[in-house]
């Protein structure tokens, strides 16, 4: 049998992913669901791409890449290697891109793809089919997209917590498309038996904390980088893709001029030192935070000093979400750290390198991985030390309830002996209104009594009666007396009538309406 490498395969018109497997659905609905959110994830003009492609220099490559990972200089350190210088290349078209990709890799060397973005809400600046184009060269796995679909567009924070880390080996194939056999492969290529698997594939995502120069409260930012590393076994180059690196990690490519390394992971070494390099300063930040909110609450001082309330709770939960966010990173970055040490333990068997070079690669990923766990344990202790300034604040926050109900009970007994004062005079005012209506109501009666007296009496003394003394003819001697009523009485009987009337009707209106009043009233309180 002829072998079939996959790298021979450039097919940049075929759809991408060309070796997606049909009896794998969970992969043809991850490709559905990567097409669905194409628009959010890259730019659609070509003017806004921002991608650079870091590959070897024509020149001299016969002499650097004789010196391949299976036979290093034990002189050179594990990450300058066998170096060949590389030359950067910055296409902004489909055709440009596709011109690189074309190009044969020579052996033992490195091509490192980099994708660009603004800020970590944006799109990647690259285009749709200048990444489709990326995949289908290097027959990326579609794995791979399951990282990619969380790098798009964001207009609210969503999808931060989510980090994986996937590898698969890539088995030699047939000139019919099958998987060779392990002596299929030994007996057609004359190679060893570390050539049974064509490549390796490695990707995953890494958060990281980087300044944001934003003239804001929080001066950092959590970036999220996505890496994916094809190398083959046969050719011993590798092929990366890198989309939104961390600063360092791009400015040492660039100042090095140089990505190989002994070892075929080796890279990983300095990416994700590169992505843990602010840790530090960023969990010294939070410990700053977390010091001045403890200063408000630890010193020993009167209840009535310490100046915290509710939003003070709210500043110690903004911090103490961060810390569980960077812990949550610490963790899942500890675990890519993992999977990639027993990843190396299994190349190792495939391509049995120095053991100075296994071991340097150990040992450095032993290091790197000591160092996030002791930043671990930092964000571990900084919760505690939020929780303890949280308990102390919410003990603050109880006293002075207590205190505040303990005056308010004074005062709600000050208010009830006031107002038992005030009912006792209410009660002796009403005692005193009792004893002035008696006395009215008696006073009432006897004017009632002298009430009818007193009409007779002025109406007989008013001009409308007269009094006349006669003399009768026959009695000369004796006068007598005849009270004699004038015409015009009418008169005043009409003028008492109307004066009457018009007074108790404007009374008797007046009454209704505020009876009225008060129905309206009480309807309406009556009312839910």
């Amino acid at each position: 049998m002829e072998l079939q490498s996959t790298r021979e395969h450039n097919n940049p018109c075929g759809v991408y992913p060309l070796n997606l497997a049909p009896e794998e659905p969970d992969l043809q609905c991850l490709y559905a669901k990567f097409g669905e959110s194409l628009p959010s994830l890259f730019v659609s003009e070509s003017k806004d791409c921002s991608v650079e492609v870091l590959g070897p220099v024509a020149e001299g490559l016969s002499a650097s890449s004789s010196n391949c990972t299976n036979q290093p200089n034990p002189t050179q350190s594990l990450l300058t290697a066998g170096v060949a210088k590389l030359r950067v290349d910055s296409p902004t078209t489909l055709k440009g891109l596709e011109d690189i990709l074309q190009k044969e890799l020579p052996k033992c060397s490195v091509r490192i793809l980099l994708v660009h973005r603004s800020n970590s809400w944006s799109r990647m600046k690259i285009t749709p089919e200048m990444f489709k184009s990326i995949c289908t060269f290097d027959r990326i796995t579609p794995r791979f997209l399951n990282v990619i679909i969380g790098l798009g567009r964001k207009t609210a924070s969503m999808d931060e917590n989510y980090m994986t880390c996937h590898h698969q080996l890539n088995p030699c194939l047939a000139t019919d498309g099958t998987a060779m056999k392990h002596d299929d492969s030994v007996e057609s290529s004359g190679q060893s038996t570390q050539h049974q698997y064509e490549s390796l594939e490695i990707c995953y995502n890494i958060r990281h904390f980087e300044l944001n120069g934003r003239n804001l409260d929080d001066p950092w930012s959590c970036r999220q980088s996505a890496v994916h590393q094809k190398y083959s076994f046969i050719k011993g180059f590798s092929k990366w893709v890198i989309v939104q690196p961390p600063i360092l990690f791009g400015e040492s490519l660039k100042a090095t001029g140089h990505g190989q390394t002994a070892h075929p992971m080796g890279l990983h070494l300095r990416y994700l030192a590169a992505s843990a390099t602010n840790w530090r300063e960023y969990l010294n930040c939070l410990e700053q935070r977390l010091t001045i909110l403890d200063q408000e609450v630890s010193f020993p001082k009167p209840l009535q000093e310490f100046d915290v309330d509710f939003s003070f709770s709210q500043q110690v939960h903004v911090v103490r979400r961060k810390l569980s966010h960077a812990h949550l990173i610490l963790d899942n970055t500890l675990a890519t750290i993992d999977s990639l040490r027993t990843l190396a333990v299994k190349v190792t068997q495939l391509i049995v390198p120095p053991d100075s070079v296994v071991e340097s690669f150990q040992c450095k990923l032993q290091d790197l991985s000591g160092e996030l766990r002791n930043l671990r344990q930092t964000s571990r202790k900084l919760l505690l030390q939020s929780e303890d300034i949280n308990l102390m604040n919410n003990e603050i926050l109880r006293l002075r309830s207590q205190n505040l109900m303990y005056d308010n009970g004074v005062k709600l007994a000050q208010l009830a002996q006031s107002d038992a004062t005030e009912k006792k005079i209410m009660v002796m005012l009403a005692n005193k209104t009792a004893e002035d209506s008696r006395t009215m109501r008696i006073a009432t009666i006897v004017a009632m009594f002298y009430l009818p007296a007193n009409l007779v009496m002025t109406f007989f003394g008013s001009n409308l009666v007269e009094l006349k003394r006669t003399r009768a003819a026959h009695q000369e001697n004796e006068d007598r007396t005849s009270m004699h009523i004038r015409h015009e009485i009418w008169v005043a009987v009409v003028t008492t009538l109307v004066v009457a009337f018009s007074t108790l009707l404007p009374a008797m209106y007046l009454d209704r309406r505020g009876k009225r009043g008060n129905n309206r009233i009480s309807n309406s309180a009556a009312l839910p």
